[in-house]
């Protein structure tokens, strides 16, 4: 499976509200336009909402924790709660496809390689650091 066939699998999934989670493996994503270096991102019906395929990867609204965000889009955006009384902050995040290395499916407990890269990680993952410096300029 191509990494664009296995993004447009995640999100025809998540959109269907079907009982599976993704793992994405990727160097990096901009939440609310900001450039951010990144592991992993967890995918499903209760943390991607909104989710949708763009010209250059994907976007949805994430719900991120206060103290992993900036101060001013914790400003812009406002911290919720949740009735178990957990802060969170809803934000915009966009995917760029050639940021995505890796994708795992989780079904009953049991999770399936969708697309895998390695190679794309490390050049990713250099071009990332370029990036990042360049965008602090």
């Amino acid at each position: 499976m191509t990494r664009a066939e296995a993004i447009g699998l995640m999100i025809s999934a998540v959109n269907a509200g079907e009982p599976r989670q993704f793992t994405v493996g990727l160097v990096g994503y901009y939440i609310e336009g900001q450039l951010h270096s990144a592991d992993v991102l967890q995918v499903d019906t209760g943390s991607a909402l909104n989710l949708r395929a763009t010209e250059q990867g994907f976007c949805c609204y994430a719900l991120f924790p206060p103290p992993k965000l900036t101060p001013e889009t914790v400003d812009a955006n406002g911290i919720q709660t949740s009735p178990d009384g957990t802060d969170f902050v809803v934000v915009r995040l966009d995917v760029n496809e050639h940021d995505v290395w890796a994708v795992f499916e989780t079904t009953r407990g049991i999770q399936h390689e969708l697309f895998l890269d390695y190679a794309a990680r490390e050049t990713g993952v250099a071009l990332m650091a370029e990036r990042l410096h360049a965008s602090h300029r």
